[in-house]
């Protein structure tokens, strides 16, 4: 289960078979369950595990590079690692004194693909040091019959079966810790059962502390991963203190051929609690500078569109848009881009994560009237000296942003006698407003003042002569 970062692939292969061992072979197919031995008996080495189903032990971290044009997984400020066997949390740096999780045992699912496995465990060392010293459990399908066993090792020495009852929905808490020596703990907080070994490990290092969802493997494969649904670890600790104090890393879990298997959710509020699961949900994508809807928020020039995607468990993997700019063609997001020219323009957008889950689309808009109006008086009129009529219209060429606001200003010569705020008005219709006269006699021009809702103000301006006797 030893985890080695930066191993190149020929050196891996070499220390995954010479890391693994197997378990005795099934003895009789009706005997699939594992069978807790005598306390005179209470560890017993997985190669004198005959009544145990086939059992692989957990290997070492296998990396895989990032697919080209594929961004890092989400999660963890120092990004994350691809893993074809991990899934989880390590820290790195040490020497490390302790590290302990708790988790509930996910219960496997019986149509999982024959002899597939999933281990739970913590552990120390393994990153960078040629020892590694954890404890947890393996859950492995066989035939549709669901097993679950207890297990430590101190690698290169190899693992243990522990006799240790583990039932789905078991609440268990694993511990390694370093004072003269290393104490292995595994309590099953359900059932009240409790095991605990002193060992003795003087190349041991502690240079790495992990939290570990992993497929087990044979020397030469990672066997399958048994369907387990969610796993939520809580009170993970290092050293004492919450684990996102040591800045750990998440690994997430992929495919030899790249396709994301399961990976760790963000830590929680507390530092200390995190999940591990498949991902069955679809990235979330946001975007800035697109309203929502083809009829509000106008402007008059160009608008820069950034979109941004999150997906809390495998990672995005790639964000796609079309534009009404360039009808059908589909195109991969990869930096913010510009709308411009006028009228209503449209982007539709979603994201792919590496799970394959895709977005529903998301649709927004970018509406750009760059032509200012006009405006013009068609009848300037007044009532017994008492009501001032006015026909008028507002003309903005398309594509329009359809209203505008007006304000009428009286003026007599050079003065400014009376100014009225019409408020916005519809472009490109026929107009009528009235008021009440409170001018002395005279003559008066009246002009139409108009500023389109994109900001653009009127090239001309309509003006009437109005005559008070």
């Amino acid at each position: 289960m030893d985890y080695h970062k930066g191993m190149r692939l020929s050196e891996r292969h070499s220390r995954v078979s010479a890391r693994l061992v197997f378990c005795a072979l099934l003895t009789a197919l009706t005997a699939l369950s594992f069978a807790v031995q005598p306390a005179s008996a209470a560890v017993q080495p997985l190669s004198a595990a005959v009544h145990a189903p086939l059992i692989r032990l957990p290997g070492p971290l296998i990396r895989l590079p990032q697919p080209p044009g594929t961004p890092p997984p989400l999660g963890g400020s120092s990004g994350g690692i691809q893993s074809q066997n991990w899934s989880g949390y390590v820290t790195t740096g040490g020497p490390f004194t302790s590290v302990q999780a708790t988790w509930v045992q996910p219960a496997i699912s019986p149509t999982s693909v024959d002899g597939s496995h999933v281990a739970f465990w913590v552990g120390l060392d393994g990153d960078g040091s040629s020892t590694v010293e954890q404890i947890g459990t393996d859950s492995s399908c066989n035939g549709g019959v669901v097993s679950y066993v207890a297990w430590y090792e101190m690698y290169p020495a190899n693992a243990h079966v522990i006799a240790l009852t583990v039932h789905a929905g078991d609440e268990l808490t694993a511990s390694v810790a370093f004072g003269t020596s290393f104490t292995l703990t595994l309590t099953d907080q359900t059932t009240g059962q409790s095991f605990t070994t002193v060992k003795t490990l003087t190349a041991a290092q502690r240079l790495s502390a992990e939290i570990i969802t992993e497929a087990p493997s044979t020397a030469t494969s990672v066997l399958p991963l048994a369907d387990f649904g969610l796993v939520d670890f809580s009170a993970c600790t290092v050293n004492g203190q919450s684990l996102s104090a040591f800045d750990p890393v998440p690994i997430y879990m992929v495919t030899s051929g790249g396709t994301w298997e399961i990976g760790p959710s963000a830590l929680g509020s507390d530092g200390e609690s995190f999940s591990v699961a498949a991902d069955h949900s679809a990235p979330t994508t946001t975007a800035s500078g697109l309203r929502t809807n083809d009829h509000s928020g106008w402007i008059n020039h160009s608008r820069t569109v950034t979109l941004s995607a999150a997906d809390d468990r495998s990672g995005v993997a790639y964000t796609f848009f079309t534009s009404s700019a360039s009808p059908g063609v589909e195109q991969t997001y990869s930096a913010p881009f510009q709308l411009s020219g006028g009228g209503s323009q449209s982007v539709t957008y979603w994201s792919v994560d590496n799970a394959g889950n895709v977005e529903a689309a998301h649709t927004g808009y970018v509406n750009i009237d760059t032509t200012a109006p006009t405006t013009r008086v068609d009848a300037a009129s007044i009532k017994h000296n008492r009501t001032v009529s006015l026909r008028y219209r507002i003309k903005d060429r398309p594509p329009s942003c359809g209203s505008a606001t007006v304000t009428l200003k009286i003026c007599q010569g050079s003065t400014l006698k009376k100014r009225l705020a019409l408020g916005s008005r519809a472009t490109n219709a026929a107009l009528v407003c009235a008021w009440k006269c409170t001018l002395g006699k005279g003559s008066y021009t009246i002009k139409v003042y108009a500023t389109d809702a994109a900001g653009n103000e009127q090239s001309r301006v309509g003006t009437a002569t109005l005559t008070v006797e």
